[in-house]
């Protein structure tokens, strides 16, 4: 407690000791003044307090109001590899594999301020309460887009809108930028997750987390995972078109050339 805090709390006091030791006019007039002067000097300090604008705990009313809401849409799209090529799941458990993790995230900022985001983190729980955290992907989501054809009756009417824009990549959530209020932001992110199997990725659950300027932490909960997903590497070249012209086609495997 500051100085002028003490001062208005020993002016009660002495206000207190002038009531029970003068039980006269004068002394009750004493004490009435030093009570009053002391409640006034506290009351101005804890207002001093409250309403501090900057400098010691002046974030701590901030951080109760800065209040992130965090849904993550749709399904989380798996790509499993294996020495970095595309592997198809023959067993449950198998234990070679490193998976791609692609999550649609939306996040809204419920306060009347701006904030920034400091870290983004996804967690695998196992059911056996075991713990593992997937390494998040920057900046090449413009590699990656949906399967031709991908997308089902059970996805939402955003994944059609996304898969529309398939060939210039997925829309990566801009993280550097500070959150606005009444502002929404959304977008994919990339994690790459290891030393786990598919079973404990279908088992388990995926949780993603937000961190703030003031180290508070927002979390969702995924929805299910599809193993794999309908998000793959965008070709380094175009494949040529079903319906293209036999004269476009190379030459066949037996050396023999088109006719002049």
């Amino acid at each position: 407690m500051s100085k002028t805090g003490i001062l208005g709390l020993g002016l009660i006091a002495l206000g207190g000791v002038f009531v029970y030791f003068h039980d006269t006019f004068n002394g009750m007039l004493y004490a009435s003044v030093f009570l009053i002067l002391g409640l006034v000097i506290v009351a101005s300090e804890v207002q001093r307090l409250v309403s501090k604008p900057q400098g010691g705990n002046s974030n701590s009313t901030e951080r109760k109001q800065g209040q992130i809401v965090i849904l993550v849409k749709g399904e989380v799209h798996t790509y499993p590899q294996h020495a970095g090529k595309f592997q198809e799941i023959q067993d449950p458990n198998q234990t070679d594999l490193e998976f791609d993790a692609f999550i649609y995230c939306w996040l809204f900022l419920a306060a009347e301020m701006t904030l920034r985001i400091t870290d983004l983190r996804l967690r695998l729980k196992g059911a056996d309460g075991s713990i593992r955290v997937g390494e998040r992907v920057k900046g090449d989501l413009n590699n990656w887009q949906f399967r031709d054809g991908g997308g089902n009756e059970e996805e939402s009417d955003w994944t059609a809108v996304t898969t529309q824009k398939a060939p210039a990549g997925l829309p990566e959530l801009d993280t550097a930028a500070p959150l606005q209020c009444g502002a929404p932001r959304e977008g994919w992110l990339h994690f790459r997750i290891r030393n786990t199997t598919p079973s404990e990725l279908r088992d388990g659950s995926l949780e993603l987390s937000v961190e703030d300027f003031f180290s508070d932490m927002y979390s969702a909960v995924a929805g299910k995972v599809l193993l794999p997903g309908n998000v793959c590497p965008i070709p380094a070249s175009i494949p040529p078109e079903v319906g293209a012209k036999k004269d476009d086609e190379p030459p066949s495997s037996d050396g023999r050339l088109a006719a002049s």
